[in-house]
């Protein structure tokens, strides 16, 4: 099993791994009659599949399928194409459609990555918010090895199972994941599934225990001008843990109400507890997201990746001699209750996005925040891929904990970085990340990247108003009246600029709020869009826009621009991609004032990727 250090009680937590890759499966009729040069329908355009010899990963383009990347073996399955490229297409050549010669920061390598060796990943990353682009690396875990699935370089399973994992076999039988196989063995008493994995119940007398969590939380007060006084919120979706003797007991998940009901000791001793762990499963067996503390011994700012010498998952620990049945368990902020508070966001915005793909889970997320401490991005995500307390996750993302702002309060903003994950989990992040300063306008992928997280933001919260707090002062803007608090100006585009000029982010927020508040389905049709074949599948040729990479002068704009021919998507392929799906072309010439704003020609949409 798998341990994972938390806050103040006991030594650790006991999880099972988890990992949401497949990366394989049948090629299918249609993969097994594919050749490079043959004819593909006009409803396949955008779409991949593989060569018939598994030789090639095929994308339909112009009526006729294309190689986009040499395999040694190619395999399509339920997350799409995996490609296993040949050594030789390193970096990512091998096909008429493969992209230019890179430059900046990371050298030849794409932000899709690519696999250095058969186990090593090798990937661009590019943070959002302030972090700039940078080179990095990771091994795939026993049992897995890289491939490419649908053009991104990642780890995929190998072996029936993924390494430490852990389910019951019956009703006091638990399995564990050893070399690819899963392996038996009995337990003393019972065996327990639990949203984290399963585990060997502790051999003690029990009786059921039941309960209420709340939180402390914080919102801005009625002026904007700093947080309100504390209130208390209900916690749905939090893990509930039992410990006796040291050994986990059993768990249970809260409720919409925050109420749940687990076995704990009939007579428990001094260190018996009840622990709220900030952690939730993806229901496939995996775990979906959590909350940890980095650990740091002293107030610092850091960069994103770096951990101190004890980082531990947010969890609160009460006493079971303690406990009254019925009375409630009240996360205090004393408590560090802003974690719970980012849970919880992050719990609701996990369980919207998911909704929006008909149930299909987002890249697993580990969250950090540590109070006391800032990072060197300000907030930000990127798909960084870790092994957080020897647990795999796709992703990451970094909140600021300064004590002088508590942006823990700020759910817009810890919305606004799930967007980021949003389009990361189910779309192609353009991932032009880099400096960017309030209301000057940035290049058309950043521009799409943070505008459209900020409306994920609104969108989720049915707010137009975004709320921050750094350096100790607030301030907030307004997407629906295209307005900022400190009497910052709003720059709209003009119609000469083109569809590729720079732009205000929040204006590309604006124009999405425009078209979210159009109708009561619309922003499900916007999620839609969002994963279409043009904004999902490379080499996003649709507008020819391509990835900048930059740094900021003293005012604010970017300076040592360097255009690395690589293709990303922006506001306008995703408007193509709303358009040819049959979103009504008035509806988005109101949201873009073509004549006047940002110029895009809703009769005349880009209809191939």
């Amino acid at each position: 099993m798998r341990k994972l250090i938390w806050l103040g009680w006991v030594a650790c937590l006991v999880l099972a791994a988890c990992s949401n890759e497949s990366g394989t499966g049948g090629g299918g009729e249609e993969a097994s009659r594919t050749a490079e040069g043959m004819a593909c329908e006009a409803s396949s355009e955008g779409t991949s599949t593989c060569a018939s010899d598994g030789s090639a990963w095929l994308q339909c383009r112009a009526g006729a399928w294309k190689q986009v990347e040499a395999c040694t073996s190619c395999t399509v399955g339920t997350r799409g194409v995996s490609c296993v490229p040949v050594p030789a297409s390193l970096p990512e050549g091998g096909g008429p459609i493969s992209g230019p010669t890179l430059g900046g920061p990371c050298g030849e390598v794409r932000t899709a990555g690519r696999c250095a060796t058969p186990t090593r990943v090798e990937f661009c990353s590019v943070p959002t918010g302030n972090g700039d682009p940078f080179l990095d690396a990771f091994d795939c875990p026993t049992g897995q090895s890289c491939s490419l699935v649908n053009g991104r370089a990642t780890c995929s399973l190998t072996g029936a199972c993924v390494e430490g994992d852990t389910r019951c076999a019956g009703g006091n039988q638990l399995e564990t994941c050893t070399n690819g196989a899963w392996v038996a063995s009995a337990c003393p008493g019972r065996c327990t599934g639990s949203p984290i994995g399963s585990f060997c119940a502790a051999a003690v007398a029990s009786r059921a225990f039941s309960a209420q969590v709340a939180y402390e939380a914080r919102s801005a007060n009625d002026t904007r001008t700093d947080w309100g006084p504390p209130f208390q919120a209900p916690a749905p979706g939090f893990l509930v843990l039992s410990y006796a003797n040291g050994e986990l007991l059993d768990s249970a998940q809260t409720d919409a109400t925050g109420a749940f009901s687990l076995q704990v000791p009939t007579a428990p001793g001094a260190q018996d507890a009840v622990v709220v762990a900030l952690a939730a499963s993806n229901e496939a067996g995996g775990l979906a997201y959590l909350v940890a503390d980095p650990g740091f011994d002293a107030i610092v700012q850091a960069d994103p990746g770096a951990v101190g010498n004890n980082p531990r998952l947010w969890a609160y620990a009460f006493t079971t001699a303690s406990l009254t049945d019925g009375a409630p368990l009240l996360i205090t902020e004393s408590m560090g209750s802003g974690a719970a508070r980012v849970y919880d966001n992050l719990r609701f915005a996990y369980a919207f996005a998911r909704a929006q793909y008909a149930g299909t889970p987002g890249k697993p997320l580990v969250v950090w925040l540590g109070y006391g401490t800032s990072w060197t991005c300000g907030t930000c995500y990127a798909a960084v891929p870790v092994r957080a307390f020897d647990i795999p996750f796709d992703s990451q993302m970094w909140l600021g904990g300064a004590t002088e702002n508590q942006q823990f309060w700020a759910d817009s903003v810890t919305a606004h970085e799930l967007g980021h994950w949003t389009m990361d989990s189910y779309s192609f992040p353009p991932v032009e990340g880099g400096p960017h300063v309030l209301s000057v306008p940035t290049f058309p992928g950043q521009a799409w990247s943070e505008g459209f997280a900020t409306w994920f933001s609104s969108n989720l919260r049915q707010d137009s108003v975004y709320l921050d707090k750094q350096g100790g002062t607030m301030f907030w803007l307004d997407i629906a009246q295209r307005s900022y608090s400190q009497g910052a100006p709003w720059q709209r585009p003009t119609p000469p600029g083109g569809l590729t000029q720079s732009m205000d982010e929040n204006e590309v927020s604006a124009i999405l709020w425009e078209l979210s508040s159009s109708g009561v389905t619309v922003s499900h049709t916007m999620y839609g869009a969002l994963a279409a074949p043009r904004m999902t599948a490379r080499p996003f040729v649709g507008r020819g826009y391509t990835r900048r990479v930059w740094q900021v002068g003293p005012d604010g704009v970017p300076v040592n621009v360097l255009d690395t021919g690589e293709g990303i998507p922006f506001l306008a392929d995703y408007l193509d991609s709303l358009v040819c799906g049959g979103f009504p072309p008035d509806t988005v010439n109101a949201a873009t004032d073509p004549g006047a704003a940002y110029p895009y020609p809703s009769d005349a949409p880009v209809c191939t990727p």
